[in-house]
């Protein structure tokens, strides 16, 4: 899995950083040989037999890497045995399960692993417990890839954590995250590493391959921040003058530049390590052309995933530089690895020709495609700006359109208006003159000479002439109210329904919002006009004895409601020319007129426009 492929580049630095401190026990190893080799020469003694016990215990004690022949662990064992130390005994089978795992015999080491753990937890050597514990899980590690191997592990963590050995719970601890990240358990390394964390003062090595660890978990689980966050600070705090620290900069930042690539596809991130690595590449001489090759190879794949090929082309002649150089050293190794490089450096260079032709080919669309974009890019501007241009004129154009519909619309309202005050000032004064005169005439007859039918048929036409005379009035009148050209809907309404209640049978009850206020001179002078034909048929046809005026608003609507008690059985769709003009004025104010009709429960006339 490429979790382990990245993670394995640190493991590897980590042994080999240790080697360096294993050169201390290679030393400590030649001493105790040397001082074995002198007791081998004296006497055979007790004292002698137990000096040599412990430098045998301290030559097989070192590390597994050192050959220490099979001639030292018998003596040990026989010593041990002869002298019945118990404790020599429990250390052998140790030492020997140990060896053996080197030694490919995995059922064996288990097996003698397995007595040498249960005698020393009775010996109560803890210390040798926990590193018995340690090998009996390499052990069933290299034997299976199970999981019951970390059971061992996890004893051994609490055999640690009893005896309150701050090394020994780290290295358990470590061990247990590395074994793993081996077995591509980082949910569960994850939670180590960060036990780990919580250390205080722990070296500054066993921190920084603690941090490396779970920064590179957390990268690999998905939890890239917190992973940078770690891996960053680690780089920036580590030593940057050491060789082993050096190589471990170097590392990281190949298999940072690595993740970025293949695992998440960001170039720009890969290209800051790259960039960070050309330091620490170039620090020293020590380089090998693979290292040189590989370097130009990462900057070859960054630069191309950039899209900057003229770099990539660079890096891949680098790249091809070093392939000959590296060609040339590999001629060292044999016919074989001549015959092998021969063949990879064939199948390398035809890809480097096809890749070559590749970017060749890319760079030539990519600057066709360049000018395709701009060409487009300026087409689509001089469209916009067009585009923006002739809306800019339909914008004004429509803006002098409504400015003269609204001077048309104010011009028919004032000619309606004059039309309207004509029409009254004809009928007061001249219908109404006429009238009157009549009226008059007919009252300087004589009644005295007419006899009683004569006299009834006089007061007739005498209260008829006085009929029509104030109907003309107050046709005259309400055609257009002085009071509507000065105060406009509101006033004018009250005064002509306090007019209709003093010289109607029919009480009429008018009710206005408080803030319905002035509103535009054509829909107050249009609901004027509908309220004066409605209450014409309310009186006309109605036989009412109530109605009831409602007139609201809100923000964008009025409501005109007009209702009565009467006889119901007036039909909206009647030939009547009052009703079609109340139909004409609703529309030309983009209204909607609704008539609900009940018989004997009178009608209700709802009006409600939109402005």
């Amino acid at each position: 899995m490429y979790n382990k492929i990245i993670l394995s580049g640190i493991t590897i630095l980590m042994a080999l950083i240790k080697l360096s401190a294993q050169t201390a026990e290679i030393k400590k190893y030649n001493l105790y040989k040397n001082k074995y080799d002198s007791l081998v020469k004296l006497p055979s003694s007790f004292h002698r037999d137990t000096l040599k016990l412990m430098c045998l215990d301290s030559i097989i004690e070192t590390p597994p890497m050192v050959n220490k022949g099979k001639l030292y662990y018998d003596e040990y064992k026989e010593i041990a045995y002869r002298i019945n130390w118990k404790k020599g005994i429990a250390r052998y089978k140790m030492y020997y399960g140990n060896s053996s795992i080197f030694d490919k015999k995995p059922v064996e080491s288990v097996k003698v692993l397995l007595e040498a753990e249960r005698e020393l937890e009775k010996l109560r050597d803890y210390p040798s417990q926990i590193y018995t514990l340690m090998r009996l899980s390499m052990a069933l590690t290299h034997k299976t890839d199970s999981l019951s191997a970390l059971s061992y592990i996890d004893k051994a963590i609490l055999v640690a954590k009893k005896i309150k050995s701050k090394k020994w719970i780290l290295y358990t601890l470590n061990y247990k995250g590395n074994t793993l990240i081996f077995r591509e358990r980082l949910d569960l390394a994850i939670p180590i590493f960060e036990e780990i964390d919580k250390f205080k003062d722990i070296d500054n090595r066993t921190k920084i391959f603690n941090d490396l660890n779970l920064g590179m978990c957390y990268l690999n689980s998905n939890k890239e921040e917190e992973g940078m966050e770690f891996i960053n600070r680690t780089l920036s705090e580590m030593p940057k003058d050491i060789s082993d620290y050096i190589s471990l900069h170097k590392q990281v930042r190949y298999d940072l530049i690595k993740y970025f690539i293949e695992k998440k596809g960001n170039y720009e991130k890969a290209k800051r390590y790259f960039e960070e690595l050309k330091s620490y590449q170039f620090s020293n001489t020590g380089n090998s052309m693979a290292e040189i090759y590989g370097y130009n190879q990462n900057g070859y794949k960054i630069y191309k995933g950039l899209k900057n090929h003229k770099r990539a082309l660079y890096f891949m002649e680098q790249s091809s530089i070093y392939k000959d150089s590296l060609n040339a050293e590999s001629i060292k190794n044999g016919q074989e690895g001549i015959k092998a490089q021969l063949a990879l450096q064939y199948q390398t260079e035809k890809l480097q020709k096809t890749e070559l032709e590749k970017l060749k080919t890319e760079s030539k669309n990519q600057n066709q495609l360049w000018w395709f974009f701009f060409l487009m890019s300026t087409v689509g501007l001089i469209i916009t700006i067009y585009v923006i241009r002739t809306n800019k004129k339909l914008k004004k154009r429509n803006e002098e359109l409504l400015g003269k519909n609204a001077e048309i619309s104010q011009a028919l309202l004032k000619g309606q208006t004059i039309e309207r005050q004509r029409v009254a000032l004809d009928l007061h004064d001249n219908l109404g003159s006429t009238l009157s005169a009549l009226w008059l005439s007919i009252d300087t007859i004589d009644k005295s000479k007419m006899n009683t039918e004569e006299k009834a048929i006089h007061q007739n036409l005498r209260e008829n002439l006085e009929k029509a005379y104030n109907d003309v009035r107050l046709l005259s009148h309400n055609l257009l109210p002085e009071e509507f050209e000065k105060l406009g809907l509101l006033p004018t309404l009250q005064g002509f329904f306090r007019k209709m209640n003093k010289n109607s049978a029919i009480k009429f009850d008018l009710k206005i919002d408080e803030d319905f206020g002035r509103i535009e001179n054509k829909i107050e002078f249009e609901l004027y006009s509908i309220c004066l034909e409605l209450v014409n048929n309310i009186v006309k046809h109605s036989k009412a004895s109530e109605a009831k005026i409602t007139l609201s608003r809100t923000e964008k609507e009025i409501y005109l409601i007009i209702s009565d008690n009467g006889i119901g059985t007036f039909k909206n769709d009647s030939d009547g020319k009052g009703m079609k003009n109340v139909k004409a004025r609703v529309e030309s104010l983009n209204g909607v007129w609704e008539v609900k009709r009940n018989e004997n429960m009178g009608v209700v006339n709802e009006i409600f426009i939109s402005f």
